[in-house]
């Protein structure tokens, strides 16, 4: 299976320039969301581990983790959103 990185560029080139719905990964949706959720707890543990050490460099490591995990977090919830209406729902 692709990372959850790859999979995030290949839904926005399909929804942005393709447009080919059909080749998005939308069954997939809530393990790539719950992915991303963990990795940003992750990366909020870690800053907040880093803040008590005395090292600069790991603190700034640790917080860009964490900034760039909640904008991949944003980035992924904002494009469910948008493509909602594109989805075949199958009960």
């Amino acid at each position: 299976m692709k990372c959850t990185s790859g999979i995030f560029v290949s839904d926005l080139y399909h929804f942005a320039i393709s447009q080919r719905f059909d080749l998005m990964s939308f069954p997939s949706t809530t393990v790539l969301l719950f992915s991303q959720v963990l990795s940003f707890y992750l990366a909020l543990l870690g800053a907040l581990y880093s803040m008590g050490a005395k090292d600069n460099v790991l603190k700034t490591f640790a917080l860009t983790s964490l900034v760039t995990n909640f904008a991949a977090f944003f980035g992924r919830f904002c494009l469910e959103y948008l493509t909602l209406e594109y989805r075949q729902e199958v009960y």
